[in-house]
């Protein structure tokens, strides 16, 4: 099997996983809920940094999913053009967003013209991703006074590591999570980027998250341990080795 079927048996394999989760988990949101309220403040930065930038055209959503992305973006101030790879993502995308434009396509290779947006977000994405080519490709269609943000997971959390041995629910896909240290690589090419860790402490919780009655004693820790891991990662620079999450903005 040559590079380019390889490169086209992973795509598919991406697009088959989700088409079948998000058919089995029409109706199962609370577990990304919960899980986006312990990532709070980082999608609030990362929110903040899109709307830096939305005056400069059309914002580009990657992996759309059944549209719990675009739902941070409702008072945007530009067009929405969404995209994922999951044909079921996307119907219940535009059910719950109808004013929003979706596109079924394939982030390494978008359907769009050089400098069509102003901004692009993205979440979980990379990790499906051949990442310096989807980086690559993301920036082409953005202007040069734009920016891409991506929120990603990284590779070394021990409680991350730890999830993934024992069954991560996108292992089926053969994730390829990435270093700090891999990350900047990835964004050397571009013409300016900057990189913010989050979590080392608050990844402890997440095995609460999995049973109903323990859910009370995380949110009520969440705050606390928020604060300790900020100033870990402002105080202690090593720290963002094996931070959970990493907030991209790139620019061409």
């Amino acid at each position: 099997m040559n590079g380019k079927d390889k490169r086209r048996e992973s795509t598919g394999d991406v697009r088959s996983f989700y088409d079948n989760f998000w058919t089995a988990h029409a109706n199962d949101e609370q577990f990304e809920n919960d899980l986006n309220r312990v990532r709070g403040d980082l999608l609030s930065d990362a929110r903040e940094r899109v709307r830096k930038y939305e005056e400069f055209g059309p914002l580009l959503v990657i992996g759309c999913g059944p549209g719990s992305e675009l739902g941070r973006f409702s008072d945007a101030r530009c067009k929405i053009v969404a995209v994922d790879i999951s044909l079921e993502g996307l119907k219940r995308a535009r059910k719950a967003f109808p004013n929003a434009f979706f596109v079924l396509a394939d982030a390494h290779c978008l359907p769009f013209r050089d400098d069509a947006f102003g901004v692009s977000y993205q979440s979980l994405v990379l990790m499906h991703m051949r990442a310096a080519e989807q980086i690559k490709e993301l920036l082409r269609v953005i202007k040069q006074a734009g920016a891409a943000i991506i929120v990603e997971p990284l590779k070394h959390h021990p409680v991350a590591i730890l999830y993934r041995l024992l069954g991560s629910k996108f292992s089926q896909t053969s994730p390829n999570y990435l270093s700090m240290s891999q990350l900047n690589s990835v964004l050397s090419k571009c013409n300016k980027s900057k990189v913010t860790a989050y979590y080392f402490l608050t990844p402890f919780l997440l095995p609460l998250l999995f049973a109903r009655l323990t859910r009370g004693i995380l949110f009520f820790l969440l705050l606390p341990l928020r604060k300790l891991d900020l100033a870990l990662m402002r105080t202690v620079p090593r720290a963002e080795l094996v931070a959970w999450m990493a907030l991209v903005e790139a620019k061409s």
